[in-house]
């Protein structure tokens, strides 16, 4: 239990938190704010075909996969607890990271259109796995994957998020 309390200090600690910001303010500066020169590029791109497609998916359905990828239980939770415990200056933090965030995410989806490969049946797959083990030219061994898989989805988040919300709402009995 003790090597458990102290991971969890590591991890969920300002040890992250640095790392995170770091990690934003590096893939922001590198890339040229990616965040905002493609700003009016995403707008464009997003409505310019609404109409179905007879292969793939269109710009919006891309986007609400996109969006349901990024947005979880964690993030929801997250918001109300940081509002509930740091008050309104909270909201500007989190714009703040959420724009670093960006930058992050951005770098996650161009890594996995770069390590995606296509299928006999002509679909794509890819994900963090993908570019975890093709990108450190397959150092990752079978049974590193599945431990990679769900630390890079943020899952164990999200389990506890639901497990504390489950416990301290009202609703709940």
């Amino acid at each position: 239990m003790g090597f458990i309390r102290a991971a969890n200090g590591i991890f969920w600690g300002w040890t992250i938190i640095v790392l995170l910001i770091v990690t934003g303010l590096l893939f922001t500066v590198g890339m040229r704010f990616p965040q905002i020169r493609h700003f009016k590029d995403m707008f464009r791109s997003l409505f310019k075909d609404g109409r179905k497609k007879k292969e793939g998916v269109n710009s919006f359905a891309a986007l609400c996969s996109a969006v349901g990828g990024q947005v979880g239980t964690g993030n929801m939770a997250g918001v109300a607890t940081a509002i509930a415990s740091g008050g309104p200056g909270a909201v500007f933090w989190m714009w703040l990271i959420g724009i670093l965030g960006m930058a992050t995410s951005f770098a996650e989806a161009v890594l996995a259109q770069i390590f995606r490969e296509k299928q006999e049946d002509g679909t794509y797959v890819g994900g963090p796995t993908y570019y975890f083990s093709k990108g450190l030219g397959g150092k990752i061994g079978l049974p590193g994957r599945p431990a990679l898989r769900t630390f890079i989805t943020g899952k164990p988040a999200s389990i506890g998020s639901v497990r504390i919300t489950k416990h301290c709402s009202p609703f709940t009995g």
